[in-house]
């Protein structure tokens, strides 16, 4: 069998693309009860009655997103590995909770990164909170909060998702 190439690429202008991760925004991975998908792009999600994405905001240069495709020939199959790594900013009772709520549950990810595109992480199987480590630092200027990391295989990799979508998916359903 013949998987054939469909396109070529060119060398891009430099200056109007940026690293790093603005918000992400993180919902349990039931209550996606739809996704509708067009030529690889996600174009609508449809949650389940009263549920919705909650939205974490990030400080500049502090979010990492990073997914990696593995083959494996002998076996015939390709696995996409991700990872979402954030920190959040005081540690507070309300934070707390929700962490651990968050850590009980697979979710989705939907990263909105520095060029104002919108990805979903976890759309196969979910994504788990895997470490959430709490440091209150040491020095006056250390960060006081959280590091969370969130991984997860999936057999696709990432896609895209409207922009257009993203305000009522912060809405309950």
């Amino acid at each position: 069998m013949s998987c054939l190439l469909t396109q070529g690429f060119t060398l891009d202008c430099l200056g109007d693309n940026a690293g790093g991760v603005k918000e992400i925004y993180i919902t349990e991975f039931n209550n996606a009860t739809a996704i509708t998908t067009v030529s690889g792009a996600i174009t609508a999600i449809t949650m389940a009655a009263g549920k919705q994405f909650w939205k974490y905001e990030l400080y500049s240069e502090q979010g990492e997103v990073t997914e990696n495709a593995i083959k494996k020939p002998e076996n015939g199959t390709i696995a996409h590995e991700q990872s979402v790594k954030i920190p959040l900013y005081k540690q507070e009772t309300n934070k707390r909770n929700e962490l651990y709520i968050v850590a009980k549950n697979r979710v989705l990810i939907i990263i909105k990164d520095s060029n104002d595109k919108y990805w979903l992480y976890g759309e196969g199987y979910g994504l788990n909170l895997v470490s959430r480590l709490a440091t209150f630092g040491k020095l006056i200027d250390d960060r006081n909060g959280y590091e969370l990391e969130f991984t997860g295989k999936e057999p696709l990799p990432s896609k895209e998702v409207a922009s257009g979508i993203i305000a009522a998916l912060l809405l309950p359903a």
